[in-house]
């Protein structure tokens, strides 16, 4: 019994410092990417990960808010470009998700050059941050698909 007790701690903690490592590595990568772009002339882009973007929950109200109020002010925010990863059910043309997000939460995003600086990119492999396909540990295994995903 003392064996495989030793054998999980020391599995947890090889997990623990993958953990950490990954997050040092991603937080480096940002300060130097940061850092390139910060050199360039051209604006941001803001990208989301929102598989069901066009669903009516709280999530997408606030996605859909901040993705309106950056839209308004992208001049003073200096943003050339807003990405949303959105599941590919067949609706990824950026047109209908923003009509099917009027009429499900009378959010109204629509601007005259709307084309120009909102796109959305289908995600083929959405089906892995499912909640059926996570048994056991739900939340914890859905984040860390949707990293896999991203």
């Amino acid at each position: 019994l003392s064996l495989s007790t030793s054998h999980l701690s020391m599995s947890i903690a090889l997990l623990s410092t993958i953990c950490c490592l990954s997050l040092l590595s991603i937080r480096f990568y940002a300060i130097w990417n940061r850092k390139a772009s910060a050199s360039s002339s051209k604006g941001k882009t803001v990208a989301f990960l929102h598989p069901h973007c066009t669903g009516g929950g709280g999530g997408e109200r606030v996605l859909w808010d901040a993705i309106v109020h950056m839209l308004r002010h992208r001049d003073a925010l200096n943003i050339q470009q807003i990405v949303i990863y959105t599941a590919s059910s067949g609706d990824t043309n950026i047109s209908d998700i923003v009509q099917a997000v009027h009429a499900r939460l009378g959010v109204q995003v629509i601007t005259s050059d709307m084309q120009r600086y909102l796109r959305s990119v289908p995600l083929l492999s959405h089906w892995i941050t499912q909640p059926k396909y996570h048994p056991f540990a739900t939340l914890m295994l859905q984040s860390l698909s949707a990293i896999i995903l991203a």
